[in-house]
């Protein structure tokens, strides 16, 4: 009796044992999956696997997931206190984590205007994470960037009244509000795809803005270098809103100037500033409304971010959402998933991409091609499809898309505190 009740102990103990090493590795699988999935910049397909799987993930990969996810929906609040948690017992991660959380601080320590954080960040990033560093360059140029902020105030915007605006179509069909500085006045594009705003030295000089001596590669979105200077904005104003401590690029006037078309930008309101305003309406007559109550959403975001790229979800794909791209571009992504179907039915071609670095040639295809988007099932004509990559672009992106969208619609309202587009 004894024996045999040592043998049913084994057998119930070795059962055990494999229960646990079973769901050892089903918790490790999920936890792959969904970190690859955000790895990936696929936060749409990475939030809906996490909200089904989570019960199968330990305490500390479940707070490592919605640390990252919380940055990615803009949650940067609950992704701090998230990341300061597990960075006291960072020995406990394995280190391509820690360097994953250190990227994500400092991502969060930008978009909440703490520029000394981000630049301390990527400081320890340099000196502890190398291995894991695609281009030392672009970091030791970000480290650049935010350490000449470090003593930069906060930005902040201040939000008068409900506030209309009626917005101004440039020559290529751009939408720009009139921005007021120093006693000037000059229109600025109202662009979501650019990191930081940008304008000219000339512009610069006339809304007397406090040049930092430094200077920051930038790219652009054809993939080439361009360099420009660091600049601080103490106020200026558009409709009823106030924004204090904006940070622009500054560049020669010529390197936004297109002889060729007579056209000439002399700004660009970029992310930062559109960000703290929470909310914009754009409307199909022109109006630029910033509400002073936010719209209540009760779906799940449509919109994420990657670093300062917005993204929004098609088909549960991320593409690059631009206010200032006029056309629907596709990556080298979509060419790679659909390169059969591209390659057999498209004749390969020189297409053209212009940027802050001018225009560029590229191979590539162009098709017709129908996406779902809320609900409605949108046919796009004369798609450009890239079959090279864009260095300075989200590789893993789909595609670009902006006022090709926008326009098929009377209002657009965009929301950067809940992550969320909405179109009628």
């Amino acid at each position: 009796m004894k024996q045999k009740k040592i043998l049913l102990l084994l057998v119930g103990s070795v059962l055990f044992l494999g229960a646990c090493v079973t769901n050892s590795s089903v918790e490790a699988d999920t936890f792959d999956e969904i970190y690859n999935y955000i790895d990936q910049q696929d936060y749409f397909i990475a939030r809906t696997s996490y909200v089904e799987k989570k019960d199968e993930l330990n305490p500390t990969h479940q707070k490592i997931i919605r640390a990252l996810l919380a940055n990615s929906f803009n949650n940067l609040d609950e992704s701090e206190k998230l990341i300061d948690e597990l960075l006291k017992n960072k020995s406990d991660l394995p280190e391509s984590v820690q360097f994953k959380l250190y990227l994500t601080q400092r991502d969060n320590a930008t978009k909440l205007y703490e520029y000394k954080k981000a630049a301390d960040a990527v400081d320890i990033i340099l000196k502890n994470y190398t291995e894991y560093v695609p281009d030392i360059q672009d970091y030791e140029n970000d480290f650049t960037l935010w350490s000449s902020l470090k003593d930069a105030p906060q930005q902040r915007v201040v939000i008068n009244d409900n506030t209309t605006v009626m917005m101004k179509k440039d020559k290529v069909g751009l939408d720009n509000l009139e921005v007021s500085a120093n006693g000037s006045s000059s229109l600025f594009i109202f662009d979501t795809g650019a990191n930081l705003s940008t304008t000219t030295e000339s512009v610069a000089k006339m809304f007397g803005m406090k040049i930092i001596p430094t200077e920051i590669n930038i790219g652009t979105s054809t993939g080439h270098e361009v360099f420009a200077k660091l600049a601080l904005c103490d106020e200026f104003s558009f409709g009823d809103i106030d924004v204090f401590n904006a940070v622009f690029l500054v560049l020669p006037d010529e390197q936004l100037s297109f002889p060729d078309m007579e056209y000439q930008i002399y700004g660009i309101l970029g992310y930062p500033v559109m960000a703290a305003l929470k909310e914009v309406k754009l409307s199909r007559n022109g109006e630029f409304i910033v509400p002073k109550e936010e719209t209540t959403f009760t779906e799940p975001p449509n919109l994420a971010m990657n670093n300062l790229d917005i993204l929004i979800n098609i088909e549960e794909k991320s593409f690059h959402f631009d206010t200032g791209a006029v056309d629907l571009l596709l990556y080298y992504r979509f060419y790679v998933e659909n390169k059969e179907e591209l390659e057999s039915s498209c004749q390969l071609q020189k297409v053209n991409i212009g940027g802050a670095s001018g225009i560029h040639e590229f191979d590539g295809f162009k098709i017709d091609r129908e996406f779902e988007f809320g609900g409605d099932n949108i046919l796009f004509k004369d798609i450009i499809v890239l079959k090279d990559e864009l260095p300075s672009n989200g590789q893993n992106y789909y595609g670009l898309i902006g006022q090709v969208l926008i326009n098929r619609y009377k209002t657009m309202t965009l929301n950067f505190d809940k992550m969320h587009i909405k179109f009628e």
